[in-house]
């Protein structure tokens, strides 16, 4: 049966595709003829030349999602569908896409899995050829890069350690799918910020260890929206609060005197969860305006370093994909965890990083 016979339809090249919707028909066309190949019992080679195809087309796939996320053309729809302001625009549940799919194309994309199956190719490996899935490869691809930054780490090259980047979180962290401890973070609160909380929960879906979590600080007035939004990635866990030192802010518009704390919410993955300290943080510092080359505040150390302190290990991976003035850097610099930062401002990043050597 190893010539067996398969009548396939024609395939779009990948690079013709134009569409995520498109990527994954072809997928579930190549995903069909492989079956079929099995059940014929066709020759391996033949079968992982397949199973190449479906990794070319996941791998454009996920090109796509990128593009169009960054054409502001795809939001995600969650369970209720599209929020107000973003109706008629795409989303993943009307191209009959879901986030798990999505990660999955990142994955193999961001951890090389073309290479990998092309080495594999060329060195006719044929265990690798008998044990080849789609799934198979990704998870292999996920193990080889942690163990590539562990070596690193064993070399005394600590593995992402201290890195503050400039770009946009949506394409800046993709190289750290399945590696991050916690994502702890203060994101800009104010109403036409809302879609940064979408872009917050679906990375943290894709860079989240099975235990890991995000913490977001969140101002009061939006606090529902960021609940709704962050609850259509993740799993909420919890809310803390985060007590301000200094007299407090005033807000007009909901004609509140003082303002002494902040929510900090907390989401997980639902799949491991580790026991978490007290649910209250404290700041023995004000706040202060940045002023200067950025807009906005930051946050004092003190009240940073209880967050971390409470929230994360020594040596774990944090995560801050709204750096700002790099206070989470200095933080976990002073509390020994391992941490990368983003920020689209090049000022913000360059504060940051003349911060950081301050303190080093």
């Amino acid at each position: 049966m190893s010539g067996v016979a398969i009548r396939t339809r024609r395939s779009i090249p990948p690079a013709e595709i134009k569409t995520p919707k498109e990527a994954e028909i072809e997928i579930r066309a190549q995903g069909a003829i492989l079956a079929l190949l099995r059940k014929g019992r066709a020759d391996l080679k033949r079968q992982v030349q397949v199973i190449r195809r479906i990794l070319e087309y996941s791998v454009r796939g996920a090109d796509l999602v990128d593009e169009m996320r960054e054409r502001g053309e795809l939001v995600h729809s969650g369970g209720g569908g599209a929020p107000p302001e973003v109706r008629g625009v795409l989303t993943l549940a009307k191209l009959e896409l879901d986030d798990r799919r999505v990660s999955e194309w990142f994955s193999l994309r961001d951890n090389g899995a073309i290479e990998f199956i092309d080495q594999a190719i060329a060195d006719s490996r044929e265990e690798t050829f008998r044990k080849a899935s789609v799934n198979w490869i990704r998870d292999r691809c996920e193990r080889i890069a942690r163990e590539r930054e562990a070596k690193k780490a064993e070399a005394g090259q600590p593995a992402y350690d201290n890195e503050m980047r400039h770009g946009d979180l949506r394409d800046t962290l993709n190289d750290l799918i399945g590696q991050v401890d916690a994502i702890i973070t203060d994101p800009p609160y104010g109403e036409d910020f809302l879609g940064e909380y979408d872009a917050l929960g679906d990375v943290a879906t894709r860079l989240l260890m099975p235990d890991g979590l995000l913490a977001a600080m969140v101002g009061h007035a939006h606090l529902p929206d960021h609940l709704q939004r962050l609850g259509h990635y993740m799993t909420y866990r919890w809310c803390g609060a985060y007590l301000m030192g200094g007299a407090g802010a005033v807000v007009f518009g909901r004609e509140i005197a003082r303002v002494q704390w902040k929510p900090i919410v907390i989401f997980d993955r639902n799949n491991e969860r580790r026991r978490l300290g007290r649910d209250a943080f404290y700041s023995a510092d004000r706040e202060k305006p940045l002023g200067g080359q950025i807009d906005g505040w930051q946050q004092s150390v003190s009240g940073m370093i209880d967050i971390i302190d409470q929230l994360t290990l020594p040596g774990q991976l944090v995560v801050d994909p709204f750096m700002g003035a790099g206070t989470t850097a200095i933080a976990c610099k002073k509390l020994g965890r391992r941490f990368i930062g983003c920020d689209k401002s090049a000022d913000a990043v360059n504060i940051a990083r003349q911060r950081m050597a301050e303190f080093v």
